[in-house]
């Protein structure tokens, strides 16, 4: 069968279905193929083995050992098993005279075995060594060759299983699309994309679309802030009145608190009031700031009640400010963009971001909407240092695994920011340092989503592994983070 065929099939069908369906189907193949065998054997009918090798669950080499076994099975001696793979195929093709037996001057492979066969068909798997074409090859050898044939299957299963969970997403979800990258615990990478980027089809989904990541931005605003720790030049225990000596609750305000969302102040912008007019004009931070002391506090600085608030981040983008005499962005690109090579990474109000950008969709009675078009859509100063960031998938995983590998902060400074400080009263999300502190399969994890309207992403990675998923869909009704989620779980088993 041609190899497209099998690809859409394993991908579309088969890789989708629940493990149980897949076994399902094995065992049905058994149960018709068990008796064919049988039948053809009793009339006389000569076996070749090795002709079912394009079965997706089958893997060649291995699956004849397995296929030597049924054919003994359903009533063939180890002899006429063993003669299915040497001299039977080589009659079919008219070749007897040159190859299929052991004989001077015919071409022959040799597999040395440590048990006879013909006692128990199974110790064709006992392999001591092989000579194929004049070398020689150790037991040793062929063990290390089966463990990097082992690791590419297993990325090879990755990136079909990782394509199947897009495809069924997307068409689950009834969204328009979906990009993925997961990092392997060797390092690999693999991205992959389902769908399309605007309603009309023209544009394919994949890991270089560039779209917005919302409140993953924050998790780029803690690594500066934390950096700015590691150098000495504030502390995690700081109050705030150092810099905003008129700021309520100032005093009692710590870093740690604003990146935790434990300062109880109000979240200026919210699901509620997003649609208001007033934020269609451009921001000024501290008349974001301000927006936010106008409504009373949500709870008590350093509660382990964690109230969710883009303040905390504003808060936190004038402290870089103040601190290193740049603007936010400015380091941002210094500490982050530049070093990593972060070339579709920049920011919601840099000019010509929205011709690079793809649009951001809701879905109506009428069919989809471009959020960005709509006129109560708020500008970019209105989340700033809290979600103005714009990247790829690709470009997330750079910087994800970046963090994850120490090459931003330090691997005990990540430790900090992946323990949990408060329990969101709304979500219930265990707020670290820049995003959740999680823990996935006994595994200590640290992530971020982000949603801004039109756009959701997401990223997550283990603390003891190199395994990361960085996801992002621009549908505005979809969930980025269970498939990503469920894809963590899967590469880590």
């Amino acid at each position: 069968m041609h190899q497209g065929v099998w690809s859409y099939l394993i991908n579309n069908m088969y890789l989708p279905m629940p493990p149980e369906h897949r076994q399902g189907i094995r065992d049905e193949f058994e149960l018709f193929n068990r008796p064919l065998t049988k039948a053809l054997y009793d009339r006389g009918v000569k076996l070749i083995a090795g002709t079912d090798t394009p079965i997706p669950f089958l893997v060649p080499g291995f699956a004849l050992h397995h296929e030597l076994e049924e054919l003994v099975d359903v009533g063939l001696t180890p002899y006429e098993a063993l003669r299915t793979s040497t001299t039977h195929p080589f009659e079919f093709l008219g070749e007897l005279d040159e190859a299929g037996t052991v004989e001077v001057g015919k071409r022959a492979d040799l597999v040395l075995l440590e048990a006879n066969p013909l006692d128990n068909i199974s110790n064709t798997q006992k392999i001591a060594g092989v000579m194929i074409q004049g070398r020689w090859l150790s037991k040793a050898e062929i063990q290390e060759g089966l463990e990097e044939l082992v690791a590419y299957y297993d990325k090879f299963k990755v990136s079909y299983a990782l394509q199947g969970l897009l495809n069924q997403q997307v068409q689950e979800q009834d969204i328009l699309g979906m990009a993925m990258a997961v990092r392997l615990a060797d390092g690999t990478v693999i991205g992959k994309a389902s769908g399309y980027s605007d309603p009309s089809g023209e544009e394919a989904w994949s890991v270089d679309t560039v779209s917005a990541i919302g409140s993953v931005t924050k998790t780029f605003t803690a690594v500066v802030i934390m950096q700015l720790v590691e150098e000495g030049k504030l502390s995690l225990d700081d109050t705030i009145d150092t810099w905003f000596p008129e700021q309520p609750n100032g005093d009692r305000i710590t870093i740690r608190m604003l990146l935790s969302h434990t300062s109880g102040l109000a979240n200026y912008i919210s699901g509620e009031n997003v649609m208001e007019g007033k934020w269609t004009k451009e921001w000024a931070p501290m008349d974001l700031v301000a927006e936010s002391n106008n409504l009373e506090p949500v709870g008590e600085p350093g509660s382990s009640d964690a109230y969710y608030s883009n303040t905390n981040y504003v808060l936190l983008g004038l402290i870089v400010e103040e601190i290193t005499g740049n603007s936010w962005a400015q380091e941002v690109e210094s500490r982050i963009i530049k070093p990593l090579d972060l070339k579709d990474t920049t920011f919601l109000s840099k000019e010509g971001v929205f011709d690079i950008i793809v649009g951001g969709y809701a879905k109506t009675k009428d069919g989809y909407i471009n959020a960005l078009e709509l006129p109560w859509y708020p500008h970019p100063s209105t989340v700033w240092a809290a979600g103005e960031i714009v990247t790829t998938v690709s470009d997330l995983m750079t910087f994800a695994s970046a963090l994850f590998d120490g090459e931003l902060l330090s691997k005990e400074t990540l430790a900090v920011m992946a323990q949990p400080l408060g329990i969101d009263v709304s979500s219930g999300r265990p707020w670290g340092l820049g995003g959740a502190g999680l823990e996935i399969g006994g595994l200590r994890a640290f992530g971020m989503g982000g949603d801004i309207p039109g756009y959701h992403a997401f990223f997550a990675g283990f603390l003891d592994n190199k395994i990361v998923v960085t996801a992002a869909i621009n549908t505005q009704e979809g969930d980025v983070i269970t498939p990503s989620m469920a894809a963590l779980q899967y590469i880590s088993q």
